[in-house]
């Protein structure tokens, strides 16, 4: 259970820049963010389960965030990929959080 615990965790990462496009969508386009955080976990969704079946390109698989996660039970655990996608997920989250402080939210 522990080694399992390990893999799901080597994908929060991801996870979090997926939840942080969504912050970035809300601080800058409020109307429409809902369809561009299902956009982001839809397209994510189908790049990772169907990209090789479609013959999708490679620009496409590497556009996702998952793609660039160490498939930690086959692979070994390499830090710099989930560092890249933790500092990329604060930059939209601080970006998201600006653009939501420069709207009159109900003050």
């Amino acid at each position: 259970m522990p080694r399992l615990i390990g893999v799901a965790l080597a994908y929060l990462p991801a996870v979090w820049l997926i939840l942080a496009v969504a912050v970035l969508a809300v601080g800058w386009l409020p109307r429409s963010a809902s369809v561009v955080a299902w956009i982001a976990v839809a397209y994510c969704a189908v790049v990772t389960l169907f990209a090789d079946s479609f013959g999708l390109p490679g620009w496409t698989q590497s556009a996702s965030p998952f793609a660039h996660t160490p498939q930690v039970p086959l692979e070994t655990l390499t830090t710099t990929p989930l560092l890249l996608l933790g500092a990329a997920t604060l930059v939209l989250l601080t970006t998201g959080y600006l653009g939501l402080r420069r709207r009159d939210v109900g003050y």
